[in-house]
């Protein structure tokens, strides 16, 4: 047989599927349970997942959710020698604070497409000075992704920010995150309030303004309030231990030991019990790049009541009630405005009673509108915005 022969020789059918399937690669430090960032990448994964032609894997220092194809990942010359990075035809980073692993983006593999998720960094007068060091070198980092062939900013602020550091824009392209979470519920489904029931979800940071809620609602008793409740619902451990000791001593202060409740932590199924009995979202944070939560709220049919901080003003889309950032008796008319307006929403839902961004609104048609408008969040939604992406990346040569 001729050299000739053999290399017309037909391939096996499973070997030809095996060498036109691509493999992905996508690089974190971490994937951690009640962690944003870390949801997203599950998410990614599973919508890489989903396209037939693709293996994908995930390297991180850490990983603590299970179902992850998931290798751990070394320094970042570890990285640059890992055969799963060598081989990979696509490499997707999620970046949300500067590591070192985020600098393979500058070289790549020399043959794969790059894209990055950008989920904002938090400015440095938010965080504790401790940790402003870190924050130079994150957005140092940034310009790492001058080097990749798309960034897919989760938000339009965060798309904005881009801009405004002179990035490409034709290599930019929004891709929200998904919210599918908790399920469904109208706020008129909910049964006529005894009492208001007030929901802070987030880590109790600066950032999120939780002395201001405690001072707006010391603010709206002395006004004359109805009767109300706040939870507050957020991962203990990722939040500053001091920032939640004032938290605690403010509350006293204040007087509203029996109003504020600190939960913590909250399992999937406790927060959507806790998302389906809340008529109210209060989020008064000072940045944010996406903000999952009023979403989750708008889902099970709260109002979210805040400041227009970031991309609040965007994720809020009218069905709020926002303040400027750090206005907190702009803060405290607001949450005042909402409390007085649902009792009477509630006696008529079709008479536009609440006092909302977008203008006053009935209860039936904030339902109607945030029902709509959370449908643009689905986890289908997203995998088909992420696909459509991969597809049109592997179609083109690596620049």
């Amino acid at each position: 047989m001729t050299t000739c022969e053999t290399a017309s020789t037909p391939m096996p059918a499973d070997t030809q599927q095996a060498q036109a399937r691509k493999k992905a690669l996508i690089v974190v430090p971490s994937v951690t349970r009640f962690d944003a960032i870390s949801t997203s990448v599950c998410e990614t994964f599973h919508a890489l997942s989903a396209m037939p032609d693709l293996d994908v894997k995930i390297t991180s220092w850490r990983c603590d959710v299970p179902g992850m194809n998931w290798k751990s990942a070394g320094d970042l010359s570890d990285l640059l020698l890992d055969d799963d990075f060598l081989e990979a035809d696509l490499i997707i980073y999620h970046f949300g604070i500067h590591v070192n692993l985020f600098d393979a983006m500058v070289m790549g593999n020399g043959h794969a497409r790059q894209a990055v998720f950008f989920h904002n960094v938090t400015p440095a007068r938010f965080v504790p000075e401790a940790h402003h060091k870190l924050i130079a070198k994150s957005l140092r980092q940034m310009e790492n992704f001058r080097r990749v062939d798309e960034i897919w900013p989760v938000s339009q602020v965060n798309a904005d920010e881009l801009y405004a550091r002179d990035f490409d824009s034709t290599r930019i392209h929004i891709i929200p995150l998904a919210v599918d979470s908790p399920s469904l519920k109208t706020l008129a489904s909910k049964p006529e309030p005894e009492r208001l029931e007030l929901l802070f979800v987030g880590r109790v940071v600066h950032s999120k303004g939780v002395l201001d809620l405690i001072a707006a609602l010391r603010g709206v008793v002395a006004r004359g309030a109805p009767a109300f409740r706040l939870r507050i619902v957020g991962n203990l451990d990722w939040s500053d231990s001091a920032y939640l000791e004032h938290v605690k001593n403010a509350i006293a202060e204040a007087g509203l030991q029996q109003q504020v409740e600190i939960v913590g932590t909250a399992s999937d199924e406790e927060l959507e019990r806790l998302y389906h009995q809340s008529h109210m979202l209060v989020i008064p944070s000072y940045h944010e790049g996406f903000c999952k939560p009023v979403i989750e709220g708008l889902r099970a049919g709260l109002i979210p009541v805040g400041y227009d901080a970031y991309n609040l003003r965007y994720i809020a889309n009218g069905l709020g009630r926002m303040s400027p950032a750090g206005d907190m008796l702009r803060l405290e008319d607001g949450l005042l405005a909402i409390m007085q307006g649902l009792p009477a929403a509630f006696a008529d839902p079709q008479a536009a009673l609440l006092p909302l961004d977008q203008g006053l609104t009935s209860l039936a048609a904030f339902d109607e509108a945030a029902q709509a408008y959370v449908a643009q969040f689905t986890l289908e939604r997203f995998q088909q915005n992420v696909a459509e992406r991969v597809r049109r990346l592997l179609d083109q040569p690596a620049g």
